[in-house]
Parts: structure tokens; sequence; C-alpha cells
């Protein structure tokens, strides 16, 4: 009876680390700005010309195509808001540049 037990354990683990591993998070980018996370990447379909996906809780959701700006995997965005940053920091430094050569002359 143990043994069973332990091996009934072990399938169960297993094929939940298997699922788990198995769907990567996108977020996808709407043209009014919205931004949306899905449990996996969304599908096309040619015939509807809806992209399908699943949110987090798991609820069927189709969108328009003409909606969607963009979807990437998510943890992309960070580097996409970091990428912004940097970029913030570069105008600010040059803007900071011209003024000391201003004064300096």
């Amino acid at each position: 009876m143990r043994s069973s037990f332990k091996t009934f354990s072990a399938a169960i683990t297993l094929t939940a680390l298997f699922l788990c591993g198995c769907s990567t998070p996108y977020v996808m980018v709407m043209k009014d700005g919205r931004t949306i996370e899905t449990s996996d990447r969304p599908e096309f379909d040619s015939k509807t010309g809806y992209y399908e996906y699943r949110t987090k809780d798991g609820r069927e959701v189709k969108v328009n195509k003409n909606e969607v700006v963009e979807f990437r995997e998510k943890g992309d965005e960070e580097v996409v808001s970091q990428d912004k940053k940097q970029d913030k920091e570069t105008k600010q430094q040059a803007t900071q540049d011209k003024e000391q050569v201003k004064e300096s002359k």
C-alpha cells in the first residue's frame, strides 16, 4: 500500500512539473496601450482574423489582429523598460553636456 502511494505521488509530481514547463507566459500590447498577459503564445486563426489565447485564469479569449501591436514573452518587457531607462539617461547626459559647453563659453 505504501509503495503504491509513493508511485502515485511521484507520477502526480512529474505530471505537474511537465505541465508547468510547457507554457511560456506572453504579454500582448494593444493599440490602445493596454497590455494583456496570456498563459502561452497567442495563436492566429487566419480564417477569422483573430488571435486566440488563454488568460492566466484559464479563460479562452479572441482578439482581432488589427488591435494587437505586438506580443512577446513575459520578461522581455523588463528589457524594453531598461532600454527606455537607458535612453532617458543618455538624453539627460547629452542635455547636461550641452549646458556645460554653453556655460564654459
